[in-house]
């Protein structure tokens, strides 16, 4: 996947390492979808069907991004928004979504998720949503590293 950033970022000392994304979905075909958008050399997707195994995935290694369903068994991609933040985990957040509850959209939204797309989706919306959510983590930690430094 292009980089906004590019080899710019090398030039001036930033590591631009691999991207790694968590889709979380209980829908196989959807996670099958975003991951062949996607996955290339410099992007590694993991994926889970429920809360409770996208829960122990993050547990375990740094994301840049999640994109999780709303409405799966047992728990909810709300539930998985709202367990990341208390847990300081602040990645960007896409939540993806069948059933477009107003509700659900605002909860998802006032936990700070990056933003939400209505399934079904077409692919340049959801890669356009990927790298504009990339590029602003991107843009944030090199403002954070300047502000460091």
């Amino acid at each position: 996947m292009d980089d906004y950033f590019g080899d710019d970022l090398l030039d001036i000392g930033f590591n631009v390492t691999p991207t790694t994304i968590l889709v979380v979905d209980d829908e196989v075909a959807i996670r099958d979808f975003i991951e062949e958008a996607v996955k290339g050399d410099e992007t590694k997707v993991f994926h889970a069907a429920r809360v409770a195994q996208a829960k122990k995935i993050i547990a375990g290694r740094v994301f840049d991004l999640v994109i999780s369903d709303i409405k799966m068994p047992e728990e909810n991609g709300i539930e998985l928004l709202r367990w990341c933040r208390e847990n300081d985990y602040e990645m960007p957040f896409i939540v993806m979504t069948g059933f477009a509850e107003f509700d659900c959209v605002v909860d998802a939204l006032n936990l700070g998720a990056y933003s939400f797309i209505k399934k079904p989706f077409r692919l340049d919306s959801i890669l356009g949503m990927i790298n504009s959510a990339l590029a602003k983590k991107r843009y944030e930690a090199m403002q954070k590293s300047f502000n460091d430094h």
